[in-house]
């Protein structure tokens, strides 16, 4: 069965392992294992290339089909792995898939609005992920969620980060805005009022049509950072307006405007977005110091479950002396776990730490996202992805509840956002002279 089909709903915000047993630390060469790596047998009709049926039937190509990832590694009956982005066949054909195939982790992020302005009609709230696609019905009068649909981002086919999408659409122009429109306006029923569309900057930009080429290179500043407005016709959409949310700076975007619009951050404390693209956001001196750190396919590699398997076993492996603080594996190999695992966590740990520390971060940290939802605090902490001393928050989909919160304040929207871009501004983190120290520093784990 195709994981598009059946993707996974979780409307808890608290932060969790529900894999996890509830007692202890793990203890033991199996629980130093990441999950077995699973392969699936797929029966394809004639038709579309190999690989254009190989994506409708959930398979990721999380290079965008490069050909230099090897995550699409497929094979014949009986014969030897080849690439399916590689392949060319349109035959039917039976094909054994070797990816990890756990569906996608959607939080759809149910949490209550307290603050509404009674309407009429119908309104969406729309989290435009890079991976994920969530849009919920809300009826305005009441605040009411009254359907939520979710979907995966069919730009993944181009790459699963964002720099390979954004080298696509300058060779491709115009053709992921397309195919993402579609599918969010796939995604919609019934005739609305309004949409609210929260995203990172590079899903703005794709969204809205705008050329990302200024996305491309350092420094990353681009011109066109504001809200934009659609009608409905103009999408082919059910609704009557369309509002995509402003960006701060560099890939820090809508996402982190709408979560910040409902996450109360005091002094030091900090609203920290896990993903292949990482958001940080620290609140001091009155003002919110936000930054992108390029976290890498760590916490969201199709290997280990959501990415929170790969820091379990990382954490078990420290505790029990098999790997060093250094990052090396010592001893015996660990099966399923290889010293490349392991080094692509450091840097990725420590791209967001060393963020949280140059950025000030000194109180409690709203942690968002499906990966910030199901990590175990106690192994975020021991690896040094988290300071061991903080408070954590889990804030579920912060993105998500903050789009809803302002599609149900219409006549307050404006000046929500207004004064959290007045208080907001970017860092860019490679260009602070302590940067790269910091971020040597943080490779080690705790």
């Amino acid at each position: 069965m195709s994981c598009r089909g059946r993707t996974e709903l979780h409307r808890g915000c608290g932060l969790r392992n529900p894999a996890r047993d509830a007692g202890g630390e793990p203890a033991g060469v199996d629980a130093l294992r990441p999950e077995p790596r699973l392969s699936r047998i797929l029966r394809l009709p004639a038709g579309a290339p190999l690989s254009d049926r190989l994506f409708a039937s959930g398979v990721e190509f999380p290079c965008g089909g490069e050909g230099i990832c090897g995550g699409c590694r497929f094979r014949f009956p009986g014969g030897d792995w080849e690439l399916a982005c590689q392949a060319t066949t349109t035959e039917a054909v039976t094909v054994e898939v070797e990816q990890w195939t756990a569906p996608p982790t959607v939080l759809t992020d149910e949490a209550s609005v307290t603050s509404i302005e009674p309407q009429g009609g119908l309104g969406y709230a729309i989290d435009l992920g890079s991976t994920t696609l969530v849009a919920q019905r809300v009826d305005l009068r009441t605040g009411e969620i009254v359907k939520i649909r979710t979907g995966i981002n069919p730009q993944t086919r181009r790459g699963a980060d964002i720099m390979s999408r954004i080298a696509y659409d300058l060779q491709h122009p115009g053709e992921l805005t397309d195919a993402i429109r579609r599918q969010l306006g796939a995604l919609l029923g019934r005739q609305a009022k309004t949409a609210i569309v929260a995203g990172n900057t590079a899903m703005h930009h794709l969204f809205c049509g705008l050329s990302v080429e200024p996305l491309a290179a350092v420094p990353f500043r681009s011109p066109w950072l504001g809200a934009q407005r659609f009608t409905g016709k103009e999408l082919n959409w059910p609704v009557d307006e369309v509002i995509v949310l402003p960006c701060i700076g560099g890939f820090v975007g809508g996402d982190t405007v709408a979560g910040l619009a409902v996450t109360p951050l005091g002094e030091g404390d900090a609203l920290v977005d896990l993903g292949t693209n990482s958001e940080v956001c620290v609140a001091r001196a009155g003002r919110i110091r936000c930054a992108s750190t390029a976290a890498g396919p760590a916490f969201e590699s199709p290997k280990f479950r959501r990415g929170t398997h790969l820091v379990e076993s990382v954490a078990a492996a420290l505790a029990a002396g098999q790997v060093q603080p250094s990052g090396r594996l010592s001893g015996e190999a660990i099966e399923g776990l290889s010293q490349a695992h392991v080094r692509q966590l450091q840097l990725a740990k420590a791209a967001v730490a060393s963020g949280l520390h140059l950025l000030g971060a000194s109180g409690t940290l709203h942690v968002a996202g499906a990966f910030g939802n199901y990590v175990r605090e106690s192994d975020a902490k021991r690896i040094g992805l988290l300071p061991a001393g903080s408070a954590i928050q889990a804030a579920g989909n912060a993105a998500l509840r903050g789009a809803r919160f302002l599609l149900l304040n219409p006549s307050r929207r404006e000046q929500v956002i207004e004064e959290l871009l007045a208080r907001t501004e970017h860092v860019e983190l490679a260009a602070l002279p302590e940067f790269q120290d910091a971020y040597v520093s943080a490779m080690r784990f705790a």
